[in-house]
């Protein structure tokens, strides 16, 4: 396939979606992983409790995707084309039947319907964007991913997925309870090598928050990083801007914090906290 962002709402590079009400939160794409297609009782994970959650919450239609693919290994390196596309088509048709599984076994616990969809891909990631892009999702749920380690390589799907989603992406941890409090973050992405996050970003982060804090009645808290180096007037500036950012919002400056340098040290820091 083609490409054509723990408890905190990624980036959405596209403004295209309008999120600022909760009724246009219509569409959740869950990524299922192997691992809990294999799983004893998948219904239990976490992950699938949250867009159980989410999907009575907001009203909106659930789809469960399953993307495989074969990492070069070495098996795979001694095999023929023919062994190698025969195999995955087995592993589509055991991952394709074992999903629609649960996807019954979902409608039947809670009452929603449930939408499925299984693919092979070689570029794990570019099927998810691509299925994203299709299905129109307004947010995208995953399990969070460790880096992996790939011919000398450290990967980080989930950093490419967070960084080039064309929808917003929540990951879940481990934790089966439905969430209480949202930190959304704006401002800075405090990383050199990347661009930054400019006020059209900010407004649908804002709005996407403050729509889940609406449907889901969820504390909500704006985290704003700015850059440490900036003057006391351009500090101010920002603050100005995100005060007209969330006029129109339900969300206000009481529940808005200020910080200043990387939001990888503090962005874990304050949601502890």
């Amino acid at each position: 396939m083609q490409s054509t962002r723990a408890d905190i709402t990624g980036h959405m590079e596209s403004a295209d979606t309008s999120l600022d009400k909760p009724e246009s939160i219509k569409r959740i794409l869950v990524v299922v992983e192997p691992d809990l297609l294999a799983a004893d009782s998948p219904l239990s994970s976490a992950l699938i409790r949250r867009g159980l959650w989410l999907a009575r919450e907001t009203r909106a239609t659930l789809e469960l995707f399953h993307v495989r693919s074969d990492g070069p290994t070495l098996t795979h390196w001694g095999h023929a084309d023919r062994e190698r596309m025969n195999e995955r088509i087995e592993w589509i048709d055991r991952a394709a039947t074992a999903l629609a599984e649960l996807a019954v076994n979902l409608t039947a616990e809670s009452g929603i319907a449930v939408e499925h969809d299984a693919c092979w891909a070689e570029n794990h990631v570019a099927a998810i964007l691509q299925k994203t892009a299709e299905s129109r999702a307004d947010l995208v749920l995953k399990a969070a991913d460790r880096a992996g380690y790939r011919i000398g390589l450290f990967e980080r799907p989930d950093w490419a997925l967070l960084r080039q989603s064309p929808a917003h992406v929540w990951f879940v941890g481990e934790k089966v309870d439905a969430p209480r409090h949202l930190l959304a973050a704006t401002g800075d992405s405090g990383e050199e090598d990347s661009d930054r996050i400019d006020a059209v970003d900010d407004a649908s982060i804002c709005a996407f928050a403050d729509a889940l804090r609406d449907t889901c009645q969820l504390r909500t808290s704006i985290l704003h990083a700015s850059d440490s180096h900036a003057s006391n007037s351009g500090r101010e500036a920002d603050q100005q801007s995100l005060a007209e950012l969330l006029e129109p919002l339900a969300l206000d400056l009481v529940s808005t914090n200020f910080i200043e340098g990387s939001p990888r040290d503090a962005l874990p820091e304050f949601a502890e906290r």
